[in-house]
């Protein structure tokens, strides 16, 4: 049953990127950046792009946001569902291991011992361009990649 759910799911599957110069881009740049990376969204609602089972680094995500503020690119969110917080922490590890092959990464702590990653080079030049973290979504836990939220200027 899981493999015909497999096979009759589309999933998007070239080697995807993210770039740190793509945030701040206006919507239309950056609809034409994230369509040749991703090829068409799912959805667009209030001009924001969503995606489903989708491969980025090598690894299946549930849902992908990409969020505009004030019409610039400004943050990616990406979900894995997971079945339990265990499975959750487990899978923020996996995503740490392949993100830290391509950018500096730290490791910390949440208060309860769960681990979470912070890297890469933020597009604002403080900071971090993403996190990786356990956290519940939808009424279940997910392992999260979120690229931002960053704060560009209003002209």
């Amino acid at each position: 049953m899981m493999l015909a759910l497999l096979l009759a799911t589309p999933l998007h599957m070239d080697a995807q990127t993210i770039d740190a110069s793509l945030f701040g881009v206006g919507y239309k740049e950056a609809l034409t950046a994230v369509e040749k990376e991703f090829g068409k969204p799912n959805a667009t609602t209030e001009g924001n792009l969503y995606y489903s089972k989708t491969l980025y680094e090598g690894l299946v995500w549930d849902e992908v946001f990409f969020l505009f503020d004030d019409g610039k690119l400004s943050e990616v969110r990406m979900y894995k569902r997971q079945s339990r917080k265990a499975n959750a922490v487990q899978s923020v590890k996996a995503v740490a291991r392949v993100m830290g092959d391509k950018h500096a990464m730290t490791r910390d702590l949440e208060d309860d011992g769960t681990p979470f990653y912070k890297g890469g080079k933020s597009p604002l030049d403080v900071g971090h361009l993403f996190t990786i973290y356990a956290s519940p979504y939808k009424g279940a836990w997910s392992t999260q990649l979120r690229f931002g939220p960053f704060a560009f200027r209003k002209q």
